[in-house]
């Protein structure tokens, strides 16, 4: 078995993921589903791949996407818009 640094770097996503964002202009609710959809497909294929690699940080950040997007109804002020009168 190789020896190596970085077993499982994935730093080469990580910087076109931030290139992509530097240079095109996008919504960021595209962004935002284009990374959750990204982490969602690695994380199965963790599960689905034929070595125990684990994955649980896959899982962990798409817990955290979807936790921290139901919360954003419990923490964000409802204004009512003012009266026309």
């Amino acid at each position: 078995m190789p020896i190596s640094l970085f077993p499982n770097c994935a730093s080469a996503g990580d910087v076109s993921d931030l290139l992509f964002s530097i240079f095109f202009e996008i919504p960021a609710v595209f962004y935002l589903a284009l990374w959750f959809f990204t982490q969602l497909f690695s994380g199965t294929m963790a599960l689905a791949g034929p070595q125990q690699v684990g994955g649980i940080a896959w899982w962990a950040h798409i817990g955290g996407f979807v936790v921290g997007m139901l919360s954003c109804w419990f923490f964000v002020k409802k204004t009512e818009p003012p009266n026309a009168t």
